[in-house]
Formats: structure tokens, sequence, C-alpha cells
């Protein structure tokens, strides 16, 4: 049986220190490892882009729903099936 595929979350938020740790531990909550971060600090915003592999698209959905639920999360792009 093929494994699902992976999904990518572009997220940008206010600066905050907690924001890096809360986003990795919804991805945690899940039992899902993250392939790939990067985190771009541009003295206004953090761009978060977070790389999941083997996430279906309904777990990828219900982790960036969990995103934008967070005050500081301004917008939450997700590429299922990346």
């Amino acid at each position: 049986m093929p494994h699902p595929p992976g999904a990518t979350f572009v997220v940008t938020t206010d600066r905050c220190p907690q924001v890096l740790g809360r986003l990795l531990g919804l991805v945690s909550q899940q039992g899902r490892m993250i392939a790939r971060l990067d985190a771009v600090d541009t003295r206004r915003i953090l761009r978060v882009t977070l790389s999941v592999a083997e996430i279906d698209a309904r777990h990828a959905a219900i982790i960036a729903e969990k995103m934008r639920q967070f005050v500081t999360v301004r917008t939450v792009r997700l590429r299922a099936g990346a």
C-alpha cells in the first residue's frame, strides 16, 4: 500500500517567541514528522514553511485549521500532495 503524499504549510504570523513551538506542536500532536522547516524573520512578520511527509489531505486540513486559530497567525496556505 503506497504512503500518502505530503503537505506543505506556509504560515505568516506576527513575531512572537512562542509561535514556532506551537506550530511544530500541532504537527507532532498528529503523530507526524516534519520533513523540512524554514523560518524567515522580517522584523515585521515571521514566515514559516513546514513540509510534512506522509500525511493525507484530511489530516493536513485539520492542522491548517488549527494554525488559523492562533491569534498571531495572519495567513495559512496549504499545499496538499506536495
